[in-house]
């Protein structure tokens, strides 16, 4: 695991020049959704899905364009070592996107007077961790497998895939989402972030699985 947390920290360091970037994305939406949206919660899911749609982008264009997986190597970081550290560095940012979601949402509602309560910022931060590992769990075996080149419309049609069919229902049938986030809200919390973070768990473990497999057989 040395080697993992050591690749991670390589990662974040290398994604720190960007961060202007990086910004320009986490205020667009931000700013929008906190003007239209009536539910705050919204912001913490959004902001999720932007960090696993966005981060991993300019990682793996980073190892293209610089040739860095060939100086992992020399630096004698096993592939599984990789794919683990890209993973948990991508999960990383989604989770500081995800708390600046959080403070969104508390803004948007003390600003517009809307009602939200700790549950419910909880409910829609599970849901986020969800919807992370869903977009992770297909986008990122691609680029591991092909190379970002090769990979990159791919994964963003995949990922966009996924905010589509979002909208769509949202846009078909507005109170199916609401109507599933509330029968949600109405069991346990505890009951339900632990059905979440097995969902997500499970789906994270697959994927990281099977990028370390096709990782391994990629020609570097």
């Amino acid at each position: 695991m040395a080697a993992t947390w050591r690749f991670a920290g390589l990662d974040l360091r290398a994604l720190w020049p960007y961060y202007r970037a990086m910004a320009f994305p986490v205020v667009l939406i931000l700013v929008a959704l906190g003007v239209t949206t009536g539910e705050p919660g919204g912001l913490i899911v959004a902001m999720a899905m932007a960090a696993c749609i966005f981060v991993p982008q300019y990682l793996f264009s980073l190892d293209e364009r610089s040739r860095l997986d060939t100086l992992y190597a020399v630096l004698g970081i096993p592939r599984a070592a990789v794919v683990r550290g890209r993973y948990l560095s991508t999960l990383a940012i989604a989770g500081a996107f995800m708390l600046l979601g959080v403070a969104g949402a508390l803004v948007v509602a003390a600003v517009r007077g809307l009602p939200v309560t700790a549950g419910e910022l909880a409910l829609m931060a599970g849901v986020g961790v969800l919807m992370m590992a869903v977009i992770l769990a297909g986008t990122l075996p691609l680029p591991f497998a092909l190379g970002q080149t090769r990979a990159r419309f791919a994964a963003l049609g995949l990922a966009g895939g996924v905010t589509l069919v979002l909208a769509l229902v949202a846009l078909l049938a507005p109170g199916a989402l609401s109507a599933a986030l509330d029968a949600l809200a109405s069991w346990h919390p505890a009951a339900v972030a632990t059905g979440l973070a097995m969902v997500a768990g499970a789906l994270l473990a697959g994927s990281i699985a099977l990028s370390t497999a096709l990782y391994g057989r990629r020609d570097l």
